[in-house]
């Protein structure tokens, strides 16, 4: 039997490491049957109290909401169940006074958040998976394989246009917003359809919504810049014996302990009000300077294989192969390296760690100094291969200019004969560039991230090699026909 409950099996506290010596009795195990007008009615007074709580007693509408909720309450005698339809009566009179015509109308749609990676074991997870779900590739596996007949009716609903996958990864971004359990969600949904005093909702879909929004596009406001989440620090450095045996890195046991440094920090000759950091297809800036509580919040953020501090003429890159927490605050550049906190796993990057970071001055912009090529240099180190003295160099592919980096080659998906290459423009620059290859291609095209061909656009292909043009971080992805 599994005994985990909201926040696994730990004791004492809300992430506690989990106590392998607790143990659950089962005393009495029940038949009910499930009365749906009383839940109905229940649902009805949660509403009206929520009202009441969002309009406040002084607002027309949230006094008619608290004085339904008083007189559902006197109505209802639990010892006479025929006492709920008259409370129902109550509650349904409320609910069916219709808005006016200058209410906003809300798209609603359904979600659900599962960490696949949570405080109970992975078999806890798979099980969950069978009520409640969110669509992270992991998730579509264990469900294909733990219930087959769950899969074909997910299938199903997802041609009609009912259910939709969302995302590209395995396992579940730590970004997404979560939302209440889905049913419970729209059981409340029909009442709120129209009631006066709240804003019309209806169920949506992603495309519904932005179709009615491309009109008005030009008048929303706007958000730029990053979403961040003040609450994960750490998360970018904890854990990280996962990290390096996904690169591949040697982790020994751990044989005796000690205090170690934690962090490194380099004190530079630079100043600037912002510093770069790298993130996925490009970079972005971040105060160094305190001076908001949004800034004293980003006391640690993220970034991949570097982040530098420049001044005109002159900057300072500090790159590493495997950590990704920073802080970069006046003229100090800090790397945190090891985290071991005890809960909720009590061992925790316990060990010896390999990994490799270094300091880069540089003069000019780092765009200039070759920075991000120098990352991927520590990243990709060269490997040494056996040949003939007498060989030719070669290369399967070159790009020129260098803000433009080749970040993928892959055989396509339908099948050989056909390669997948993804470019990005690097520097925050439009740019015209070439890839050469020296491999046969015959054909090459433009395609989605799913490779999907765009059969208007052929990429032009000269003696040089195949000409591109780049947007600032524009990603480019190439169909190649060999």
């Amino acid at each position: 039997m599994a005994c985990n409950g909201l926040f696994g099996a730990g004791q004492g506290s809300m992430i506690a490491a989990p106590d392998p010596n607790r143990k659950f009795s089962v005393h009495k195990a029940e038949l009910v049957i499930f009365n749906r007008n009383v839940q109905k009615l229940l649902t009805e007074f949660e509403m009206l109290v929520d009202i009441v709580k969002e309009l406040g007693e002084g607002e027309q509408r949230g006094y008619q909401a608290l004085f339904t909720a008083n007189e559902m309450v006197n109505l209802c005698d639990p010892s006479d169940p025929s006492s709920f339809s008259k409370a129902h009566s109550l509650a349904h009179k409320f609910f069916s006074q219709h808005n006016g015509e200058s209410q906003h109308t809300v798209h609603a749609m359904g979600h659900c958040h599962i960490d696949s990676a949570w405080l109970w074991p992975y078999e806890e997870t798979i099980r969950k998976c069978g009520r409640s779900w969110v669509t992270a590739a992991q998730q579509f596996e264990w469900v294909k394989n733990w219930y087959p007949g769950l899969f074909t009716k997910i299938q199903h609903y997802v041609k009609r246009g009912q259910f939709i996958p969302v995302g590209g990864t395995w396992v579940e971004m730590d970004g997404n917003l979560p939302s209440g359990e889905s049913m419970l969600m729209l059981d409340r949904l029909h009442l709120i359809k129209d009631t006066d005093g709240l804003p019309r909702v209806q169920m949506s879909s992603p495309d519904e919504l932005f179709s009615q929004l491309q009109a008005d596009s030009a008048l929303l406001c706007t958000w730029t810049g990053e979403l961040f989440l003040e609450l994960h620090n750490g998360t970018y450095t904890t854990q990280a014996q996962v990290t390096d045996r996904l690169r591949g890195h040697k982790v020994k046991p751990f044989s005796f302990l000690f205090m170690t440094k934690t962090e490194t920090e380099f004190p530079v000759r630079v100043r600037s009000p912002n510093a770069t950091y790298e993130i996925q297809f490009g970079h972005l800036q971040r105060p160094t300077h305190w001076n908001t509580s949004w800034d004293w919040a980003r006391f640690e953020v993220w970034a991949h294989k570097w982040a530098d501090l420049s001044e005109h003429n002159f900057g300072v890159a500090l790159l590493n192969d495997s950590k990704y927490g920073y802080s970069i605050h006046r003229n100090t550049m800090t790397l945190s390296l090891l985290r071991a906190p005890k809960a909720p796993d009590a061992a925790a990057d316990m060990g010896t760690h390999q990994f490799t970071y270094a300091i880069m001055p540089h003069t000019n912009s780092f765009q200039d100094a070759s920075v991000i090529q120098c990352s991927y240099n520590l990243n990709f180190p060269l490997r040494l291969i056996r040949c003939r003295p007498d060989s030719e160099p070669w290369s399967a592919f070159s790009v020129s200019p260098p803000s433009v980096i080749l970040e993928t080659i892959k055989q396509a998906e339908d099948g050989k004969g056909t390669l997948v290459v993804r470019l990005y423009e690097s520097h925050g620059g439009s740019v015209t560039a070439t890839l050469n290859t020296n491999l046969p291609v015959r054909e090459a095209w433009h395609c989605d991230l799913l490779e999907r061909r765009d059969p208007a656009q052929p990429a032009l292909i000269t003696p040089e090699g195949i000409s591109l043009t780049f947007k600032p971080f524009q990603i480019v992805t190439l169909q190649l026909i060999l």
